[in-house]
């Protein structure tokens, strides 16, 4: 998911940013991140097994059914697609394992799927994004000093704009409180450029707008500590992992939950299912389009969450090349273009992957507009950057990939936000489960871990908890 911006991290807050609206950390998922992952009702009896059904194959939904079989429940796993994972895709068309969504371990220190790869078997390797080069939009490389003094002049807006966020009451876009905090200063034309990158970056970690983004909510979720980390196995590792021993039926689209107090009726474009309970996972762009008939109805508070909240899209340009032809001594290579359709950040993936490959990204209203160009159009802007800085003997790629979350039918986008006129309690309102038979995880129900692999694997355990103490 992000790896982009800047979160605050859960053992300390860092001086750009101090608790406000948000009060005290959320306890009981912090514990649940380090306790015991698999549970077993061994010691208690069960009267009666009932049935669970989850609905989408993503982290959220898996660990769920992996908890919950754990303590005894039967489960089913429906699934519309015809593969595991979710937003979590890995493709090795290219010769090695690119993940094509989720690609980071966002902090590693205490956080649970540093311990679900240890537990897999999976290596990881740490990453750091703010090991770059950076260039002009013309190809010419900027002076590392000249480019870190430029870089305190960001960090000292952001820090006005942290200032400004508490003292205005009106929820106003990010973009607009910016634009505010660089009024009245002498800066420089390149001071701009730089601080215009920055603009972008941050639009990258929230895949979306800042013009869209709400001041008093888009960075007051939290973060583990410790280094960024890739899986150079791929991400799907540990969704095999998970999916072992479970139940889970593919090509199994919902097209309607009805939840009565006899129990829930779960129908798919193919047949329907009965069980005791239903556990939603399906990602918020597809609760947004209203693709899954809810019978009764969802209660106003719940819909008017989804309505408010924003999904945003970060897609990817990955090519590979015959040859690497860039140097391998940093994570990131950047520039400073603002075309529709060319990367300002590439991924150096041979440090991972020891393949020459590099991944470029497009977000927010970028990646949509970006949806109307072919493939080829979106290689050839990638190259466009790249021949810009390494010259324009840069070979054609030997391999591509190009992703389209917006366009997705079972994603409709990356990963939640909160744009103006949300809150980051709307992540809880959609977390609210309705009675006792229709329950809600995934990402967009953490407020405290959203838009995360992280936030996703926690809201699975929190719910399989909820229906374990409802029904056990």
């Amino acid at each position: 998911m992000r790896r982009f911006g800047r979160r605050r991290p859960t053992e300390s807050v860092p001086t750009m940013v101090q608790p406000s609206r948000r009060g005290v950390l959320r306890a009981g998922l912090l514990t649940a991140a380090f306790a015991p992952f698999w549970h077993s009702r061994a010691a208690r009896a069960v009267t009666q097994r009932q049935r669970i059904l989850v609905v989408g194959a993503g982290m959220s939904g898996l660990v769920a059914a992996r908890e919950l079989q754990s303590l005894g429940f039967e489960v089913v796993v429906l699934e519309g697609r015809n593969r595991l994972g979710g937003r979590i895709r890995t493709d090795r068309s290219l010769g090695a394992a690119v993940d094509l969504g989720a690609s980071w371990i966002e902090g590693t220190r205490r956080n649970p799927i540093t311990r679900l790869a240890r537990e897999a078997g999976v290596n990881t390797v740490n990453s750091d994004l703010e090991s770059l080069y950076m260039h002009e939009a013309d190809g010419r490389r900027v002076n590392d000093r000249q480019f870190a003094r430029a870089t305190e002049e960001w960090e000292w807006i952001l820090g006005r704009v942290e200032r400004y966020s508490e003292q205005v009451d009106d929820d106003i876009p990010v973009a607009q409180a910016i634009a505010r905090a660089l009024r009245g200063q002498d800066w420089s034309a390149f001071e701009r450029r730089v601080i215009d990158w920055y603009e972008s970056n941050l639009e990258f970690e929230f895949a979306e707008d800042l013009s869209k983004l709400s001041l008093h909510w888009f960075n007051e979720d939290l973060a583990f500590g410790g280094a960024d980390a890739i899986l150079p196995q791929g991400y799907d590792q540990l969704i095999k992992h998970l999916a072992g021993g479970l139940n889970i039926r593919q090509q199994q689209k919902v097209v309607r939950i009805e939840h009565r107090n006899r129990g829930v009726k779960v129908e798919t474009t193919r047949r329907s299912f009965e069980a005791d309970a239903v556990l939603v996972t399906l990602p918020l762009g597809i609760l947004k389009r209203n693709v899954v008939e809810f019978a009764p109805v969802l209660p106003a508070t719940k819909q008017g969450a989804i309505d408010r909240l924003g999904v945003g899209v970060l897609d990817k340009v990955v090519l590979r090349f015959p040859e690497a032809f860039w140097p391998n001594d940093r994570h990131v290579i950047a520039s400073m273009t603002r075309g529709a359709d060319e990367p300002t950040v590439f991924i150096n993936m041979r440090r991972y992957l020891n393949k020459p490959i590099l991944m470029g990204f497009l977000s927010g209203s970028q990646a949509r507009e970006a949806d109307d160009l072919t493939r080829e159009q979106l290689v050839r802007g990638a190259l466009r950057v790249l021949r810009r800085i390494y010259g324009s003997d840069v070979p054609a790629p030997a391999g591509r990939v190009v992703t389209r979350w917006a366009k997705d039918p079972f994603a409709g986008g990356s990963y939640s936000n909160v744009p103006v006129g949300a809150a980051l309690t709307d992540h809880k309102r959609l977390a609210q489960p309705v009675g006792r038979r229709l329950f809600f995880a995934g990402e967009a129900t953490s407020d405290t871990y959203p838009a995360t692999v992280h936030g996703a694997f926690l809201t699975g355990m929190r719910e399989a908890k909820r229906i374990d103490n409802t029904f056990g």
